[in-house]
């Protein structure tokens, strides 16, 4: 009868046990990469994630675009603007559009969606930080921000650098990850190392800043569990 070495068993064992460790190491690697695609889109990988999530997000687009009663009049910052789709898609009648965004990658692809707009003037795109917004005091009559808040490392001064751009009386559209009572809403958060804060905390964060007539809606039937912001700059 043969009988195996002790060592080679103890070996095996080890071997088995280094290989799921990597596994283990690897998927986080994997996941910490994914989650800093979907944050900032970065590199040959990142044109697929902006292309991807410009495609994905309509969902998202269309009833912000309905809560924010867009006008001919209205002069509209998109913070986060990714690529661009929801000023091409929704703010198209819009007299004077603004997006900033973070990612290269996300510009890129918005202006070339945005191409004819730019060379007329009437659209503009800027590389930037939420939090240190580069536009004048009262600029716009509409700031929009979706899957953004979320993301930002100080959604306090974001809010606060909104409102500063909005003219009195402008209005704030934003979407946030808060429905407390939504199990998968939770689990996606965790996944994703997020803040979900209840509505009174997110109530109290937009407030804090300076908004009123705030209003928060959860809309059924969507993928991404999103719930709306709308609120305005007090005259």
């Amino acid at each position: 009868m043969n009988v195996r070495p002790r060592g080679s068993v103890i070996g095996a064992v080890g071997l088995i046990v280094g290989l799921l460790l990597l596994v283990v190491v690897r998927a986080e690697e994997l996941k910490r990469w994914f989650i800093s695609q979907w944050d900032t889109p970065h590199g040959v990988m990142g044109w697929l994630f902006g292309a991807f999530m410009a495609a994905g997000m309509d969902e998202l687009y269309r009833p912000t675009a309905e809560y924010a009663r867009l006008t001919r009049d209205d002069e509209l910052l998109d913070v986060a603007c990714g690529g661009g789709a929801f000023l091409d898609r929704y703010a198209s009648e819009v007299g004077y559009v603004a997006g900033i965004d973070r990612s290269d990658i996300q510009l890129k692809l918005a202006r070339r969606v945005l191409g004819e707009r730019l060379r007329a003037g009437t659209a503009e795109l800027v590389e930037g930080d939420a939090s240190a917004l580069p536009w004048d005091d009262n600029r716009f009559t509409v700031v929009t921000c979706v899957l953004g808040l979320e993301f930002f490392a100080e959604p306090e001064e974001a809010l606060a650098e909104m409102w500063r751009v909005l003219r009195p009386g402008g209005r704030l559209v934003a979407t946030f990850w808060i429905n407390e009572d939504n199990e998968e809403c939770v689990r996606e958060c965790d996944w994703f190392g997020l803040d979900h804060l209840p509505e009174d905390g997110v109530r109290k964060l937009v407030e804090d800043a300076g908004f009123a007539a705030l209003e928060v809606t959860y809309p059924s039937g969507l993928n991404y569990h999103a719930s709306f912001i709308q609120a305005v700059k007090p005259e």
